[in-house]
C-alpha cells in the first residue's frame, strides 16, 4: 500500500488502510480451473494453475476494487469486457506452461501470503485497523457478539458475571 507524503509524493505505508483486490484474479482462476478440467489427467498433473493465472494476469489491465460496491462494479465491467480475453489468454497460458514444465519453482515468502490473508480478514470484518497483533482479539469479540445474538434470538436470558461475583468452579458452585 502507498500513502501520500506531505510533499505530494507517494511513499510506502507500513499498514494498509484497507484491502486492495484485483477482481480479475477470481475470474481468471475460475477459467483456469474450467479449462484444466477439460484436459486429460496426464496433462493436468504437469500444469500448475497458479502459473497459468500469473501468465494471464500479467497480460491484462488490472481492475482493482477497495470496497464491495467497487468490487461489484468492476466485476460486472469485467464480465462484459474481459471474459473473452480471459478465455483466450488462459488457453495461451496453458500452452506456455506446457512448453516449460520443468521450471525452477521457489514459492513466494509466507509473509506475502499472510498479508493477503490479513487484508481479506480486514475487508470481511470492515476493520482496517487490524494487524496480526490484534486480529485474534477481534475474532473473539466477534464470536462473543454472535453468541449473544444467537442466545437472544433463542430467548435465552443473558447473564454476565459481575466483577464482584466470586469465581465459580467447573460445576457452577462458588
Amino acid at each position: 500500500m502507498y500513502s501520500r507524503t506531505s510533499q505530494g509524493g507517494v511513499s510506502p505505508s507500513p499498514q494498509p488502510t484497507r484491502p486492495l483486490v484485483n477482481v480479475l484474479e477470481e475470474m481468471v482462476m475460475q477459467e483456469v480451473t474450467r479449462q484444466l478440467g477439460r484436459l486429460p489427467d496426464s496433462q493436468k498433473d504437469k500444469i500448475d494453475a497458479v502459473d497459468v493465472a500469473g501468465y494471464v494476469l500479467n497480460r491484462m489491465q488490472p481492475m482493482y476494487a477497495t470496497n464491495r460496491n467497487g468490487w461489484s462494479f468492476q466485476r460486472e465491467k469485467a464480465l462484459v469486457r474481459a471474459s473473452q480475453d480471459i478465455a483466450r489468454l488462459v488457453t495461451q497460458g496453458i500452452e506456455a506452461v506446457k512448453r516449460s514444465p520443468n521450471r525452477q519453482r521457489s514459492p513466494l515468502p509466507q509473509t506475502l501470503k499472510s498479508e493477503a490473508v490479513l487484508n481479506q480478514i480486514r475487508e470481511l470484518l470492515s476493520r482496517p485497523d487490524l494487524d496480526w497483533s490484534n486480529v485474534m482479539s477481534a475474532l473473539i469479540e466477534l464470536k462473543a457478539a454472535a453468541d449473544r445474538a444467537n442466545a437472544l434470538s433463542a430467548g435465552i436470558p443473558q447473564t454476565r458475571p459481575q466483577p464482584t461475583d466470586p469465581p465459580r468452579d467447573a460445576w457452577g458452585y462458588r
